[in-house]
C-alpha cells in the first residue's frame, strides 16, 4: 500500500493507467481506519493485478484539502479512480465480504471490459 499525499496524489492518479487505484482517506487517530487499512493489507496480493491500494493521511494538515475536493466528510472513506477519474466511493469500514462482493468483484468486471473495450 502506497501513501498518497499532496505532493505526489495527482501525479500517482496520473501515472496509473491500468489499474484501479483504490485510496482510503484516513485519520491517524480512527480505530476503524487502522481496521480497514489492515484488512486491504491482507488482501492486496489477491487483487494486485486489478487494484493499486494507497492512503492519504488527513491528520496530516497539508492533506486536508484532497478530502474536501473528493467529498470525503468522516472516516474511513474510500475513493476508487480509474485514468485519473472518479468511478466508485464509500464511507466507513467495509468488512472482507462486503470488499469482496461490492467493490472488488464489480470494479474489476468494469475494468477489464474498459480495457478490452478500449473504453
Amino acid at each position: 500500500m502506497i501513501a498518497l499525499s499532496n505532493s505526489n496524489f495527482k501525479a500517482q492518479l496520473a501515472a496509473e493507467r491500468k489499474r484501479v487505484i483504490f485510496v482510503v482517506f484516513r485519520s491517524t487517530f480512527c480505530e476503524h481506519c487502522h481496521a480497514l487499512l489492515d484488512l486491504l493489507s491482507r488482501l492486496e496480493a489477491e487483487y494486485s493485478s486489478d487494484f493499486l491500494f494507497a492512503n492519504v493521511n488527513c491528520s496530516d494538515t497539508l492533506n486536508e484539502h484532497l478530502a474536501d475536493e473528493y467529498g470525503v466528510a468522516s472516516y474511513p472513506s474510500g475513493v476508487l479512480f480509474f485514468r485519473g477519474k472518479v468511478i466508485a466511493d464509500f464511507e466507513g469500514e467495509l468488512s472482507e465480504g462486503q470488499l469482496r462482493d461490492e467493490v472488488f468483484g464489480p470494479v474489476a468486471d468494469i475494468l477489464h471490459e474498459k480495457i478490452k473495450g478500449k473504453g
